[in-house]
């Protein structure tokens, strides 16, 4: 266990820089997350806009969705055999600055749970208004699957839908028997933990692994009666028991910053493990930057600024998704902190996705293969290094 010993002695000495980084990362974590948006404070004013609706499904629940946004907006409904020319007209000349078409079959969708390509919109450019609009009606639409979930009827769920968002505490969680509970702010705070993560063990951990890859520590490791096999896997599992410390130091804060009674929830650690399996990820990460003597910590910067800073605004650490184009979530779609994120979202309830097992262990099981892609770049590198 020599070499398992050596690694925390060499930790010892950057315990220091280790320490700080940790009270920095912290800190901004804690202060990102008090500064987050809440959903229970009034932001901005959402603004009324002029919104024409078409009617294709004239069913109940298509004049139930019609009904809620005339609560909100001013709604033209009488529209009968225009074309696509004065539409177009009538956006450019801002005479509409929304158009809502309900397509056949909405109804039957909703009750189908097939809620996809419902209802379509078109509009000039995504303002605020417009992209505001198009969440209220996203978040309608799942209010209402969720209560038809929940074992309401059809009639039932459209009252709770329709008057679920109206008085200004709506952030407080109703189960489907009635029961509430308050929002939890917790989960800003695993929001930013990929990034933070992956900082801490990029700056802190790697200068010790790269320690052992100088050529003098290689050759007296190579002249030593240890054999190579003991000597990786001491290393690696020192390198878990390091980034496993890591993380419960982050899991311990957020415990005390936020309550153990709003930790111990079954959501809450639904995103403990959540953020476990992207410490795997990270750890791999970090092995695969450590195989290369980069002695320089200005490099060791350098990439934990382009990995970690890169996911963070391509993925919806620091941008929401929702607000991110289609094309930057298809380059976000090969990184794992786009599916870490995902599951925090639909556990927080910060996206539209109602929350589902299937998704759930989906997004982690991709985000353990990307874990286990880097281990074997990693393994074969490592090889191919000893082997020159």
């Amino acid at each position: 266990m020599q070499v398992f010993k050596t690694f925390f002695k060499i930790a010892k000495r950057h315990i220091t820089s280790a320490i700080i980084y940790g009270i920095i990362f912290v800190t901004i974590c804690v202060a990102m997350t008090k500064s987050a948006p809440k959903e229970n404070e009034a932001n901005f004013t959402a603004s009324s806009i002029r919104i024409c609706v078409f009617d294709n499904d004239n069913t109940v629940s298509s004049k139930a969705l019609i009904k809620y946004l005339g609560k909100y907006h001013e709604l033209t409904t009488d529209l009968k055999d225009v074309d696509d020319s004065f539409l177009q007209d009538s956006l450019y000349y801002t005479k509409f600055q929304y158009i809502l078409t309900i397509n056949k079959g909405y109804e039957d969708g909703i009750l189908n749970s097939d809620a996809k390509n419902v209802v379509s919109h078109s509009t000039l450019i995504n303002n605020m208004s417009t992209v505001y609009a198009s969440q209220q009606i996203d978040r309608y639409i799942s209010a209402v699957r969720m209560y038809l979930a929940g074992g309401f009827s059809l009639e039932e769920a459209l009252d709770k839908s329709e008057i679920l968002y109206d008085s200004k505490d709506y952030i407080t969680a109703e189960d489907f028997n009635g029961n509430t509970k308050d929002s939890n702010d917790a989960f800003y705070f695993f929001q930013y933990f990929p990034y933070i993560i992956m900082s801490i063990l990029i700056m802190c951990m790697s200068p010790i692994l790269i320690s052992y890859n100088t050529l003098d520590v290689k050759r007296r490791i190579g002249c030593s009666a240890l054999k190579s096999t003991s000597f990786s896997m001491q290393l690696f599992f020192a390198s878990i028991i390091y980034s496993i410390g890591a993380w419960l130091v982050f899991m311990t804060a957020c415990m005390i910053i936020f309550t153990p009674a709003a930790f111990f929830t079954k959501t809450c650690l639904l995103a403990v493990a959540n953020s476990f399996v992207f410490l795997l990820f990270s750890l791999t990460v970090t092995l695969l930057i450590s195989n290369y003597n980069l002695k320089e910590e200005s490099s060791l910067s350098m990439i934990s600024n382009i990995l970690g800073l890169g996911m963070a605004f391509l993925c919806g650490i620091f941008v929401p998704q929702w607000y991110l184009g289609e094309k930057v979530l298809s380059i976000a779609r090969f990184l794992p902190a786009y599916w870490y994120i995902k599951n925090n979202n639909m556990l927080a309830g910060f996206s539209s996705e109602a929350m589902s097992y299937n998704t759930y262990f989906t997004c982690i099981g991709i985000q353990l293969m990307f874990s286990a892609a880097i281990l074997v770049i990693f393994l074969v590198t490592s090889r191919r290094q000893k082997s020159e």
